[in-house]
């Protein structure tokens, strides 16, 4: 997390007793700290900030940034072509000014 997600240490989800939790993904236990009140715009994060969204790895970043080049991410549909896992993803993100846990998924 530190070298690949642009972690610092002290943002670690460290439990009370000073070791990551071994139920939950660290990346998963720090978005539900940080993001789960306050999701991140796809269309506006930046890359450093993409990565630390459950589902999304810095080649799906990359893909991101790059199909914003081009037009507006609107729904879950557009990221799942780019390979992002939306459902790891989808509570931790807005897409067009829309949470998208609350959008229809096609799977």
């Amino acid at each position: 997390m530190l070298r690949d997600y642009g972690f610092d240490l002290e943002e670690m989800p460290f439990a009370l007793d000073g070791n990551l939790p071994l139920p939950t993904d660290p990346k998963l236990a720090w978005a539900q700290q940080n993001l789960k009140e306050k999701p991140l715009e796809i269309n506006r994060a930046g890359r450093r900030e993409l990565v630390r969204i459950p589902g999304i790895g810095p080649k799906n970043a990359d893909a991101i940034l790059q199909a914003r080049r081009t037009s507006k991410l609107r729904d879950l549909t557009a990221l799942r072509k780019l390979g992002i896992v939306v459902a790891r993803a989808a509570p931790f993100i807005i897409l067009d000014g829309r949470r998208a846990d609350t959008q229809l998924t096609m799977f």
